[in-house]
């Protein structure tokens, strides 16, 4: 059991239709090999940031690193749990919020949905699209806010050090859906 258990935590993890996680992959030899070689780039992270590296923390980190998309803290509780690592749902909060203080997690606050919203910090910049019907959060591609910053900078001597967008809306399958039950 512990073998099978080991094993599947180095497998990848999607999101099916229902909302819950499904696990990709067999979990044969070489994918286990790169998941060592992962499970040890996480906790070299953990120590650069100066956290403390735990098994639990670690977990949290590879199912974010699992999503593209911004998951909250129960998809995250959720998936862990469907690969039978106990852990609480505060645990996961308490994870998050001392990855997110670290800047390890970006935590995107957003009126629109239940909570906060998680995402591995890749140190890329990026902002989303924020579907208003399924929540899908998709990627802009440019930042329009570069020269703002720099302008603002330029006129009040403020020092910029980032800044957040988030765009709502519907994405075009909603928008069909929305169009059907108007038309109805």
């Amino acid at each position: 059991k512990t073998a099978a258990v080991y094993k599947r935590r180095r497998s990848c993890y999607a999101e099916n239709s229902e909302g819950g996680f499904r696990v990709c992959g067999s979990g044969s030899a070489g994918k286990e090999d790169r998941g060592m070689e992962s499970e040890k780039r996480r906790g070299e992270r953990l120590r650069r940031s100066g956290l403390k590296c735990t098994p639990r923390r670690k977990d949290v980190l590879r199912i974010l690193e699992q999503n593209s998309q911004p998951v909250t803290a129960e998809r995250i509780f959720m998936a862990l749990k469907e690969e039978g690592t106990g852990i609480s749902l505060s645990t996961v909060y308490r994870i998050l919020e001392a990855l997110a203080e670290k800047g390890l997690v970006l935590k995107i606050s957003s009126a629109e949905s239940d909570g906060a919203l998680f995402v591995l910090n890749r140190r890329v910049h990026r902002h989303y699209m924020v579907c208003l019907g399924c929540h899908k959060m998709l990627p802009v591609d440019e930042c329009p806010l570069g020269d703002l910053e720099k302008k603002l900078e330029r006129e009040t001597g403020f020092a910029v050090t980032g800044h957040r967008l988030e765009i709502y809306g519907y994405c075009r399958e909603c928008q069909k859906a929305r169009s059907k039950t108007n038309s109805h």
